[in-house]
């Protein structure tokens, strides 16, 4: 689905079964997942042809109000009036709704003037054509002089974009900086202002192609993207994905060597508390027994008549 922001016009809407990074013009693709240090293959294509991708922040539809306005129409209008029960029939009204919207309904929006989208702007103005070829790591630009930091693991590697890079064993445990320089689309392994090597950056075309091969390129990268993604969700659903390498190649802190002798409590011992909840309450314990202690003595030294318990039943001569 695509809205034109500045006349509100509804350009397409075109129901799919098979939405995946390779198809689907969809935020989950556009921004790429999570754990992804490069833009995804969509945003590489896009920046490579000149456009600019204006990403929507998460959880704030308020910013994409055209997107977001007009899927509230599309539900209410449309999808809850006459509840399609398969996909053509879902083809069907979207094709209605598509050209009662641009040509019937009033738009509110200002650049309509309570118009239809059509007749407040008969004609869109052209856009440019795409190039006839493409420049494959354009988009790298976009991150020149960027630094990743990184811890170096206890193998010499860190890890940017799901690659391995090999750094230097003897390095192990130290932070370094992997900065991006574009012109040579390698990075800058940096520790502190120190320039410890230079590394290509992988998976990253720096020859001008065809659009036509250009496009093949990004759908291929997009559907790898889309393997790996899914594969490190089944990993994680089946509780064999270990974040641990990848938090410490990632410059998150680890945790602190543990002490001689100290073993990590699991299970019920964890909840047990630590040393000085243990003092506390052993001295809260002591300061009660001793408090009882004075109450009964107290009492057994003090005449009945003068000192008597009160329980609550009838007193028995």
């Amino acid at each position: 689905m695509r809205v034109d922001a500045g006349t509100s016009i509804l350009l397409s809407a075109q129901p799919h079964e098979d939405f995946h990074a390779e198809t689907a013009l969809d935020p989950r693709w556009v921004g790429g997942s999570s754990g992804w240090d490069f833009p995804s293959a969509l945003r590489r294509f896009l920046l490579c042809v000149q456009v600019e991708p204006r990403l929507c922040p998460p959880h704030q539809p308020h910013k994409n109000g055209h997107v977001e306005r007009y899927h509230r129409s599309y539900k209410e209008e449309c999808l809850n009036v006459h509840r399609p029960e398969s996909l053509e029939e879902v083809k069907r009204v979207t094709e209605q709704f598509q050209h009662h919207y641009n040509h019937q309904r009033p738009h509110q929006g200002q650049a309509c003037g309570n118009q239809p989208p059509r007749q407040a702007f008969p004609t869109l103005p052209a856009l440019p054509p795409l190039p006839r070829t493409v420049q494959a790591d354009r988009w790298l630009w976009r991150y020149h002089h960027r630094a990743f930091a990184r811890l170096i693991g206890s193998d010499g590697c860190v890890t940017v974009h799901h690659e391995t890079y090999y750094i230097s064993n003897q390095r192990s445990g130290q932070l370094v900086a992997l900065v991006v320089d574009a012109p040579t689309a390698s990075f800058d392994v940096m520790a502190g202002a120190q320039v410890l090597k230079r590394l290509p950056i992988k998976n990253v075309v720096r020859d001008e192609m065809p659009l036509e091969r250009f496009v093949a390129l990004m759908l291929e990268q997009a559907r790898s993207e889309e393997r790996v993604r899914l594969a490190l969700k089944a990993q994680w659903r089946k509780g064999e994905w270990d974040p641990t390498r990848l938090r410490q190649r990632s410059g998150e802190k680890r945790r602190p060597a543990p002490l001689p002798g100290y073993r990590e409590k699991t299970g019920l011992s964890s909840m047990i508390m630590p040393a000085h909840s243990h003092l506390s309450l052993a001295l809260l314990l002591f300061c009660s027994l001793v408090c009882i202690f004075l109450s009964c003595l107290f009492a057994f030294a003090c005449p009945s008549n003068l000192y008597r318990f009160d329980l609550g039943f009838d007193e028995v001569e």
